[in-house]
């Protein structure tokens, strides 16, 4: 098994956001007048059970090439499961570092999506919104090291029994803000050492980036506030970094 935190880096640069971070999520259902607008779309999604201990986290890295706001996550819609009784929950995280310990990660919002609860759905997902969160963007020059990004799971459980969901692979259509850096995985009784990460899914599947596409997350599109708009943009390319260790 494979410890990673993948980190894709561009060209753009941010000003600092530092103290977004500490927000605090209030959470509630989509209300019709907020627009959802996915950071993937997975057109041709499969489902396969996960025969591992459960509960798990399936998820995927990803990187902003410019600043954002955060206004929503999603849970994919699959069969069998709003007739069921397993909660899932889905977490965002910023990491730093490389992601290469649990304290370099810090939770930016999560919801629950509970079986039998009536959640705007779009895309194949269920969504939930809140109040946006500005979030910089970590696919940018500012970055030279690679080491900063976002890792978004689905936790829950996802053995092949009635009403839960199973993990969910395909290729995603990824919006231009965004790059995706790759899947993982994780588990409650997952070996060490390293330890304590769950439910951050630093476990590589070997799937690249064609697969674990659970979890979603909702942006503001169009340009931002004068507080991103100020942000000068570099146009210098740089090559993805993995930051891979051996468990």
């Amino acid at each position: 098994m494979t410890l990673f935190a993948k980190k894709a880096t561009s060209a753009f640069a941010w000003a600092s956001v530092a103290s977004a971070m500490s927000v605090a999520v209030s959470i509630g259902l989509v209300s019709p007048a907020q627009a959802i607008f996915p950071a993937i779309t997975v057109p041709n999604a499969s489902q396969s059970p996960y025969p591992g201990t459960n509960p798990a986290s399936f998820g995927y890295f990803i990187d902003a090439t410019a600043p954002f706001f955060l206004d929503g996550l999603g849970f994919s819609s699959q069969q069998g499961w709003p007739q069921g009784t397993s909660p899932y929950e889905v977490t965002f995280w910023f990491f730093k570092n490389g992601g290469i310990s649990p304290l370099d990660y810090t939770q930016i919002a999560s919801v629950t999506f509970t079986p039998g609860t009536p959640y705007h759905f779009q895309d194949n997902y269920f969504w939930q919104s809140f109040a946006p969160i500005y979030l910089p963007g970590t696919y940018t020059d500012t970055d030279p090291g690679n080491l900063r990004g976002y890792v978004i799971a689905a936790i829950g459980d996802f053995s092949d029994l009635p009403g839960n969901v199973q993990f969910e692979g395909g290729t995603a259509t990824v919006s231009p803000k965004f790059v995706l850096g790759g899947n993982g995985f994780n588990n409650s009784s997952f070996p060490g050492p390293p330890t304590g990460f769950y439910p951050i899914p630093i476990g590589d599947g070997g799937v690249g980036i064609n697969g674990y596409f659970n979890p979603n997350l909702s942006y503001v599109p169009g340009p931002l506030p004068i507080l991103g708009a100020a942000t000068a943009f570099g146009m210098a390319r740089r090559m993805k970094r993995r930051v891979n260790s051996a468990r």
